[in-house]
């Protein structure tokens, strides 16, 4: 049952597959401070990448879905600001780079603007004139970027300068909840959703990750199929995950390698401690690309041994103790690092000591600390905050061409220095709707005496989306609340 009170967190997913944003999402919303609301917003319509919508609503995570189309981008964000309008969050967390240059063009109609932008991935080099572009946008410059890993960090600030509180905020999950459920896994044995092992099999190896660009599936079933050839053949490998290269990978596995049934293919999976459970080791295959490897952080919290290769987000993730490394793409020394890990038990009892040693590293207080102190935090200087929502009211005749919005912040009057109260008002002339114009609330100053307050007004927000003009508020003489705008 989803949450009716306290302050609103919006999570801006691209999809929600059994992937690396999803994962941190609801590792966040789990992890959050007490009485915080959460709402994901999902980005994309399509029905094939909704697999992860049944846990965030079994969490208790209410889910709306509401389309971006870069092409008609405009209505995108005004179909965006009026949720938050109606919403009110305190923040919200923005997972794909790249999304908070909409978002925050939504975010700001509603005045919101204690915005997090996530990045999970290395920039490629076609990406770098884009990347660029939003990092030094000033109307973006009150985003911090929350990168995955000092890798990728070092990879950005390469050619660009990030906004002010830009760090390195590692992804992080529940260490203690997702080593407790691989224990009780473990001491329950195999439920009936885990594959059955083929008869005669010792060892399984799996490898938990999306098959896309950034991993190196090809590498580990080449190394796996020289495991076979060296003759450890009572052995099994699962690949857990989806992905766009799902297909042409069982493909190569299946038709080139001739791998059989020795190697199995789950798919996207929401039990992933269950299936770690079964593992005797744990293989993490990925090109220097990879941002850091939400899978990596699992198998620590499992306390598994695991081979990986050596691309800079994995050597980050395991340190120096608490994985095998192979080079990037050798599939020779990944079999040969393989049948080593499983025919030596106190090397396995070692990478085990080793991961359940750095695992507290990755737990999600860290991780929820960075991104709640910014998103719970006052806002940026010069920006308002919504404190309250009343509802939405039809012009008053008294207002004259005024209603109320529900847009209300704190605010300190020029007139007297005390601190006082803006309530939003929005003009309903027909000539010119897109001008915004906030009241400051009349109110006492310390010796009594009655200030009328200014008014303080919005400039157009089409001059904000051109980057023309960045956020002020243009104070003057409160005029006859009557006038038109």
């Amino acid at each position: 049952m989803a949450k009716t009170e306290g302050p609103l967190v919006v999570h801006v997913l691209p999809a929600l597959r059994f992937g690396g944003f999803e994962t941190l999402a609801r590792a966040l919303i789990a992890g959050g401070p007490s009485g915080l609301r959460s709402v994901v917003v999902c980005t994309d319509l399509a029905e094939h990448v909704r697999d992860m919508a049944p846990v965030f609503e079994d969490d208790g995570v209410e889910v709306v879905y509401m389309q971006y189309d870069p092409v008609n981008e405009a209505a995108c964000v005004d179909s965006l600001a009026g949720f938050f309008t109606q919403r009110l969050p305190v923040g919200m967390i923005v997972y794909r780079f790249g999304d908070q240059r909409w978002v925050a063009r939504a975010a700001e109609r509603a005045s919101v603007f204690n915005l997090v932008s996530h990045v999970g991935t290395m920039p490629l080099p076609a990406q770098i004139p884009y990347i660029r572009s939003i990092c030094e946008d000033p109307t973006l410059s009150h985003i911090p970027i929350h990168f995955c890993s000092r890798a990728v960090e070092t990879a950005y600030r390469r050619f660009c300068w990030p906004p002010s509180g830009s760090q390195t905020v590692y992804n992080g999950l529940d260490v203690r909840a997702f080593s407790r459920e691989v224990t009780w896994a473990q001491d329950d044995g195999p439920s009936p959703s885990i594959p059955v092992r083929r008869e005669g099999t010792k060892n399984v190896i799996g490898m938990v990750g999306r098959v896309v660009d950034s991993k190196d599936h090809r590498t580990l079933l080449r190394g796996f199929r020289y495991l076979l050839d060296l003759g450890v053949r009572d052995t099994d490998l699962w690949i857990i995950g989806n992905g766009e290269l799902l297909e042409s990978t069982k493909q190569y596995a299946l038709g080139v390698l001739e791998l059989g049934d020795s190697v199995k293919f789950l798919g996207g999976r929401g039990d992933i401690p269950q299936l770690l459970a079964q593992l005797d080791v744990f293989a993490f295959s990925a090109l220097p690309i990879e941002g850091l490897g939400n899978a990596l952080v699992e198998a620590l919290a499992a306390g598994l041994p695991i081979v990986a290769t050596d691309a800079p987000a994995c050597c980050e993730v395991l340190g120096t103790h608490a994985g095998r490394f192979v080079p990037c793409g050798d599939w020779r020394v990944m079999g040969y690092a393989l049948r080593e890990v499983l025919s030596n038990g106190d090397e396995r009892a070692r990478l085990r000591a080793a991961a359940c040693e750095r695992r507290w590293i990755f737990d999600i207080k860290h991780c929820a600390d960075a991104y709640y102190g910014k998103l719970l935090a006052e806002p940026p200087a010069g920006r308002g905050r919504i404190v309250r929502s009343p509802a939405l009211l039809e012009p008053d005749p008294s207002l004259g061409a005024w209603c109320r919005t529900g847009v209300d912040f704190p605010a300190t009057c020029d007139r007297c220095g005390e601190m006082g109260m803006v309530i939003g008002f929005e003009s309903v002339c027909r000539s010119r709707p897109a001008r915004n114009v906030s009241l400051l609330q009349p109110h006492l100053t310390a010796s009594g005496a009655e200030c009328v307050g200014y008014q303080i007004t919005h400039v157009q927000p089409a001059l904000f989306e051109s980057g023309l003009l960045s956020l002020t508020y243009a104070v003057r003489d409160l005029p006859d609340r009557g006038a038109s705008a």
